[in-house]
């Protein structure tokens, strides 16, 4: 077949894949920053202005990327810095790496698909196409692009498929001596960028036991050095954290028992609910996941053996790593946040769907009708991430918008301002970690929280608590213009209270300040209260 011999892959099942989610992803270059995203710009850009970006950048590989965790990605850092060093503060600059990587991404998945079909001696050229179309159209990962701060999940995937396409080699030729090194080098940057390559050596373990002819010693050699990568890993995070597994624990933290089967219960009845928020419902929607399933189920009926076994080895690489994700969260947020973690095992199982569409030498008659389910789920999963991508550009637009007003506001309400301000528009994060960013350059010419306090609902409880304590004495006092190390420490310094003179919210539907009446801050539990009352108003969720 002519797949099989061809010395040059088919571009146009590589770049028509490649065009359609460059098309549709294109509108993203006019957006805005979103949740963590303001964190990170501020401090480097903050760093960029001390003369301290690649200082404190490197510093990163000693140590977790904060003090209440265990989270060790310091290339995920660095591509930050790198981003802060050729854009500066422009948005479309830092999105671009994004984007390239999603397009480098669905090139990957086609071309794997293409090398995956000739060692099993099938057709994948058209194969190749839809899978690579089902990789960069899916509607659930769409996160890991749009959100600059989740790219770790977009690199991993990035290295992992380069490495796995090295490992597997042209068909027809024996692996080089090399190989190993080009399979160990890239899982080597995939674990600086992000722990959840480590489920890469498995992965590969899965596919050399299903692969269709002699393995040989160089391919075990090089499954053999990824365990040897991952064992170092986890050594270096036990010699970081006092534990090599837990992310979400501080440091030298003792874990209590964890109920793994309530844990993995949990997160899986979480999975709809969570579905449904991320994909607004709707018909298309429902069409994608059951056309989606048909396709799978047609495909493995059309397919030979050599092609079933691949793509059962690559189910499993797919569903491990998601398993592995769903027992460490334990469970998804019902407001449809974390799509960005899909990004890896959607890609794996593209592949798997690529190599059963593959065209045997036996065409059996359910191929036909796999291609088509399998072009009904592309489609319908389009229309859910066009959709999807609308409602983010709508939430980055309002937090655009509010960044914008904010400075008029200050100046025409003399006085101190508690603003409430929202966590999240969808499942599109808005402000969390350090929201304080918003009212701090470059995102403002000026530091504005010596005059405006961003509160999210969810912590006024212990904004009362601060603020009685001196906080916003202490940030009429200095004034601050970044808030680190020192900054941080002197507000935690006790002064006599100063309590707001304005209370406000920001109102995403209406894109403007709504006044709050001013609580008695005499009362605590009181004064929450009070201000919880007002969130339907705003149109604000108390998380």
């Amino acid at each position: 077949m002519r797949a099989f011999t061809q010395a040059r892959p088919p571009w146009l099942a590589i770049l028509l894949p490649v065009l359609c989610a460059a098309l549709l992803y294109a509108p993203g270059f006019g957006g805005w920053w979103l949740g963590d995203d303001l964190t990170n710009l501020h401090h480097f850009h903050h760093w960029a202005e001390q003369g301290r970006l690649w200082r404190e950048s490197f510093a990163s590989f000693g140590q977790g990327i904060s003090v209440e965790g265990s989270a060790w990605r310091p290339l995920s850092i660095l591509s930050l810095a790198a981003n802060q060093a050729l854009a500066g503060s422009h948005y479309a600059g830092w999105y671009a790496a994004n984007y390239a990587v999603h397009l480098a991404n669905t090139a990957l998945v086609a071309l794997l698909v293409l090398r995956l079909a000739a060692h099993a001696h099938v057709d994948g050229e058209l194969a190749a196409a839809l899978a690579a179309l089902a990789f960069a159209l899916a509607p659930t990962l769409a996160e890991g692009v749009y959100w600059l701060s989740a790219r770790a999940d977009g690199w991993v995937t990035l290295l992992t498929l380069a490495a796995t396409w090295c490992w597997a080699g042209p068909a027809q030729s024996h692996p080089r001596a090399w190989m190993p090194l080009a399979v160990g080098g890239p899982l080597l940057l995939g674990l600086l960028f992000k722990e959840s390559a480590g489920v890469f050596p498995l992965q590969l373990a899965l596919l050399a036991l299903a692969w269709p002819g002699r393995v040989g010693a160089t391919r075990w050699i090089a499954v053999l050095l990824a365990f040897a990568l991952l064992a170092a890993f986890f050594g270096w995070r036990a010699h970081l954290f006092g534990h090599a597994f837990w992310v979400y624990a501080a440091p030298g933290e003792p874990q209590a028992a964890v109920d793994w089967l309530d844990r993995l219960g949990a997160a899986l009845a979480s999975g709809m609910p969570w579905w449904r928020a991320l994909s607004a419902g709707g018909a298309p929607a429902w069409l994608y996941l059951c056309m989606l399933a048909l396709a799978f189920v047609l495909a493995f009926l059309a397919a030979d053996t050599a092609q079933r076994r691949i793509a059962l080895a690559l189910l499993a690489a797919g569903g491990g790593m998601a398993l592995a994700t769903l027992l460490n969260l334990g469970g998804f947020l019902a407001h449809g946040e974390g799509g960005r973690l899909s990004y890896g095992p959607i890609a794996w199982t593209a592949l798997a769907l690529g190599v059963l569409l593959a065209r045997p030498l036996v065409n059996r008659p359910t191929r036909p009708l796999a291609v088509l389910a399998a072009a009904f789920a592309i489609t319908s999963g389009a229309l859910v991430l066009w959709s999807e991508l609308g409602r983010v550009r709508n939430a980055q637009d309002g937090l655009a918008a509010l960044a914008g007003a904010l400075p008029t506001q200050v100046r025409t309400h003399p006085g101190y301002s508690l603003l409430l301000v929202p966590e999240h528009a969808g499942q599109a994060v808005l402000l969390r970690n350090a929201q304080g960013a918003i009212a701090l350059p470059p995102i403002q010419t000026e530091g504005l929280l010596h005059r405006v306090l961003p509160t999210l609902p969810g912590e006024l409880a212990n904004r009362h608590e601060r603020i009685a304590a001196g906080l916003l004495t202490r940030f009429e006092q200095h004034r601050f213009q970044h808030l680190l190390g020192d900054e941080l420490r002197q507000l935690y310094e006790p002064a006599p209270a100063r309590w707001p003179d304005h209370y406000l919210c920001w109102s995403m539907a209406e894109q403007r300040f709504l006044e709050l009446p001013a609580p008695d801050p005499g009362d605590a539990h009181a004064w929450t209260a009070t201000l919880l009352a007002q969130l339907p108003r705003c149109g604000l969720a108390e998380r």
